[in-house]
């Protein structure tokens, strides 16, 4: 589960935005160290589903993993960087609402780990996903290696990912290719839609049992 965690940290891309837009990402190729290992990754992994709605004032990551078994929406204000995060797995119902002093230590951690990635664009190598065409960028810090194609068309600016909030990328990822722990993912957009309907931003309702996101860590160990 480290394996699968530590990927999970470099997918849930945080966004901002000028106009509303939406974008699905998809599990595209999954390699790993042992066929116990791509076993477990396939079947957590495969089917799952990153849908991204982005606004000027709010961002909406949906992660849907195991047929809707565990599915999981962020809610993000790009103007504070401050977010709700809702959790169903398996119908255990919990609702993460960070405490002004825990959203600091996120953003200084993210800051910490962004110091050790290096971002390097390979010249001449690029490739065309949805109509966009896409430069390559390499991030990289030793133990993990992330291989992007990313454009600069889209109105959207993928300059927040979770862990290393402190990294910024010139332009949005159409394909992420991540390989850590002898795990390698790929990860590519296969639907891009200029506008959405607005009910998408609305917060999930239901009995959510309501957290820190200290709480939360302790009872999902890893995340």
């Amino acid at each position: 589960m480290k394996k699968i965690n530590l990927i999970v940290c470099f997918m849930l891309i945080f966004l901002t935005s000028g106009f509303s837009q939406y974008v699905r990402m998809g599990v595209s190729s999954v390699k790993a160290s042992s066929p116990e290992a791509q076993q477990q990754i396939e079947a957590t992994m495969k089917s799952m589903k990153i849908e991204s709605f982005a606004t000027p004032d709010k961002v909406r990551s949906d992660v849907n993993m195991m047929g809707g078994m565990v599915v999981m929406s962020t809610f993000t204000n790009p103007n504070d960087d401050s977010f709700v995060m809702y959790m169903d797995m398996m119908g255990q119902k919990m609702k993460v609402v960070p405490t002004p002093e825990e959203l600091k230590s996120i953003k200084e951690e993210g800051d910490n780990n962004s110091k050790d990635m290096k971002i390097t664009e390979v010249p001449g190598d690029s490739k065309t996903i949805l109509g966009f065409k896409c430069k390559k960028i390499n991030v990289s810090n030793g133990d993990m290696n992330v291989v992007m194609y990313v454009t600069p068309d889209l109105k959207m600016k993928a300059n927040r990912i979770q862990g290393m909030e402190g990294l910024k990328i010139d332009g949005y990822p159409l394909e992420y290719t991540v390989e850590a722990a002898g795990t390698k993912m790929t990860f590519t957009a296969d639907k891009y839609e200029p506008t959405f309907d607005d009910g998408k931003m609305k917060e999930p309702s239901g009995k959510y049992k309501e957290m820190t996101f200290t709480e939360f860590k302790k009872q999902m160990p890893g995340m």
